[in-house]
């Protein structure tokens, strides 16, 4: 499962890290997203949606999203958005590219600040993921593994 997202979730320039950095990123997205699937029963059609940089429309399908956040510590079990936790996820990227490490985390900065909980905190995964893709495009963050 190549998640794109969470993009991944909040770093996805694949280019500017080392494959190293990716691959251990890809291994915990498989793995957390081999966990969500079953634990929100997600359908082979929200997979292939996410798989596809659309947003879900079944509900299962945004929870698969909100599963994986809760997982990198990027949403909390009540759906709010963490900071502290998406900072620490984003902690191994300073290492790797402190650059692309400084972007991602102002993109993580402003969405976490612009992004108000939803009362479905699976919409919220879903609002967080958007404001991903729209921040990151404005920093010059343009790769297919950061689009929803």
């Amino acid at each position: 499962m190549k998640y794109f997202i969470v993009v991944a979730c909040l770093f996805a320039a694949a280019n500017a890290v080392s494959n190293e950095f990716m691959a251990d990123f890809v291994g915990k997205i498989r793995n957390f997203g081999g966990k969500c699937v079953g634990e929100v029963n997600a359908q082979p059609g929200d997979i292939d949606t996410l798989l596809a940089h659309k947003v879900p429309e079944s509900h299962e399908g945004k929870c698969l999203l909100f599963c994986i956040h809760k997982n990198f510590g990027v949403q909390k079990d009540d759906g709010g958005i963490s900071l502290e936790g998406g900072i620490k996820f984003l902690e191994p990227l300073r290492a790797d590219d402190p650059v692309m490490y400084d972007n991602v985390r102002k993109i993580a900065v402003v969405c976490a600040t612009k992004v108000l909980p939803d009362g479905d905190p699976c919409q919220t995964a879903v609002n967080i993921n958007l404001c991903l893709v729209e921040q990151g495009k404005l920093v010059g963050i343009t790769s297919e593994l950061f689009e929803i």
